[in-house]
């Protein structure tokens, strides 16, 4: 998949205004706006259910250092699944390049 011209998010960046701080100076545009949520809840298939690992309290999260090693072991551990899959790949691809010479 091709990645998106720029030109693609003018709607978006225009509406959302990115870099200011107030959400006041943002212009609401049919696709871009505020959704309240009674509107949202009348459709047919919403779910606001929001399933994560959430602690009791917000002392219970645990310091950013904490946060920043576990999602640092969290990546380190996804790469090496990664790096299996892309050498398995890469095997498949030296022996179709084999069969096919």
């Amino acid at each position: 998949m091709l990645p998106r011209p720029s030109a693609d998010f003018a709607d978006f960046l225009a509406a959302y205004r990115p870099g200011e701080s107030d959400h006041r100076g943002r212009i609401p545009s049919p696709r871009f706006r505020r959704y309240p949520v009674d509107e949202l809840l009348e459709r047919p298939i919403v779910s606001l259910d929001v399933k994560a690992n959430l602690a009791a309290t917000l002392d219970d999260f645990g310091s950013p250092g904490e946060t920043a090693l576990s999602i640092a072991d969290h990546l380190d551990e996804a790469g090496k699944r990664f790096r299996v899959v892309a050498e398995s790949l890469a095997q498949g691809q030296s022996r179709s390049s084999l069969a096919l010479s």
